[in-house]
């Protein structure tokens, strides 16, 4: 068209000139026909996004190929999709004001996720809130109702800091530790039974908030973009922390570490993940540690490393216990466990192969055993290994006195 447009004049000048005119014109409207057609419908050997993989090193440390997901869904629609208007408000539509274009859930979660995890979205896209507006509107036959849930007994429990006349007695001398360790730590219950033990080594008087079970800390239903039904949760949680008297929360998991730090109103109250809290006490003295002669490589987990910027204090707690190497890719680049994603539809293959990946990057200094501090994590690595898999809880506990 730019051609035409700067010829027609001048063969208005130079008549002479209409002939070229009219041969340049079916080649140029052809050319530009054909690029529409291959921008609305692209054939599969050309994926508008498929150079996005193969720069963002991430995505190939997944041992994953991502590639196929970009061309069942075609670049236009893609791209429209990753364009949505109001995604903070939960609006998913795009920009033509169509849901019907948006990508399917299935290939978003595929799509986004691992750039999240990763943090390292060439583009600066959050899968993360692209992927929780996209739930939010979505129709669910359950409505769960978590107001009616009495924590009456809970907050009984947990309040054995306060004396009778409501009044804290904890100190700057003595904090007083409530400890949540949350629904996967319940299932790996080594973990809560060595924190309390190294509480206990240290003198710290703690209360476990679900020792018996517990409310969840609410992040799947964030994730899942039930809203009200979270803040139920975070409001029966907040509830029983607020009246226990405690004045530290400590946490295990590194999800349940972030959700509370981001979603739960505790003022007065410091929430802190448990390598933070293990490092405190050995720099304070209150903690022994017996060095063992084993080699022991630490796993950033997403949520703790990425998410909290926790990077530091568990490899000095680490050090402490042991001789400590590094993975091949750590803290800010570690490879994802591939345990949780945030997305159902991802295959057990896939995150069979996510899992080998990242242990294949752990082992390349050859060390004795794997250490991490997510119970997601240890769980996740534990079906795979070669070679024992801890929390650094469990290590922490061996060697401290």
């Amino acid at each position: 068209w730019l051609i035409a447009e700067l010829l027609l004049p001048l063969c208005v000048v130079v008549p002479s000139w209409f002939p070229l005119l009219v041969l340049l014109l079916p080649p140029v409207l052809f050319i530009h026909w054909l690029s529409l057609l291959l921008a609305y419908c692209p054939p599969n050997w050309m994926p508008m996004l498929s150079s996005v993989p193969s720069a963002c090193a991430a995505i190939a440390d997944t041992g994953i190929d991502y590639t196929s997901y970009y061309n069942k869904i075609g670049p236009a629609r893609q791209g429209r999709a990753l364009r949505l208007d109001g995604v903070e408000a939960g609006n998913a539509v795009d920009r033509h004001g169509s849901c019907p274009r948006l990508i399917k859930e299935e290939v978003t979660d595929k799509l986004v996720t691992v750039f999240t995890l990763y943090g390292q979205c060439p583009v600066g896209v959050e899968g993360d809130k692209l992927r929780i507006a996209q739930r939010s509107v979505r129709k669910y036959n359950l409505g769960p109702d978590y107001s009616n849930i009495d924590v009456s007994a809970d907050i009984q429990r947990c309040n054995k800091f306060v004396s009778n006349q409501n009044n804290i007695v904890s100190s700057s001398e003595n904090k007083k530790v409530l400890y949540f360790g949350g629904c996967m730590t319940a299932l790996t219950p080594a973990i809560m039974k060595a924190t309390g033990s190294i509480l206990g080594k240290a003198g710290i008087e703690y209360e476990i908030m679900d020792r018996d079970g517990g409310i969840c800390c609410g992040r799947p239903m964030f994730m899942a973009g039930r809203f009200s039904q979270a803040m139920q949760l975070v409001e029966k949680n907040t509830e029983i922390i607020m009246k226990s008297g405690a004045d530290t929360l400590l946490l295990s998991c590194p999800i349940c570490y972030k959700i509370f730090r981001e979603k739960y109103h505790l003022p007065g109250i410091e929430i802190i993940h448990h390598t933070e809290y293990f490092e405190r006490l050995l720099q304070s003295g209150r903690l022994k540690v017996r060095k063992e002669d084993v080699r022991y490589v630490y796993h950033d987990p997403c949520e703790l490393g990425r998410g909290c910027g926790v990077y530091e204090q568990p490899r000095h707690v680490l050090s402490a216990a042991g001789k400590l190497v590094e993975a091949e890719k750590n803290r800010k680049e570690s490879i994802c466990c591939g345990g949780s994603l945030g997305s159902l539809t991802l295959s057990f293959d896939k995150r069979k192969a996510m899992t080998e990946n990242a242990l294949n990057n752990l082992v390349s200094d050859s060390p004795d055993k794997i250490v991490t501090a997510c119970p997601l994590c240890m769980s996740t690595f534990a079906r795979y290994a070669d070679r024992p898999v801890e929390d650094i809880a469990v290590v922490l506990d061996r060697t401290a006195y």
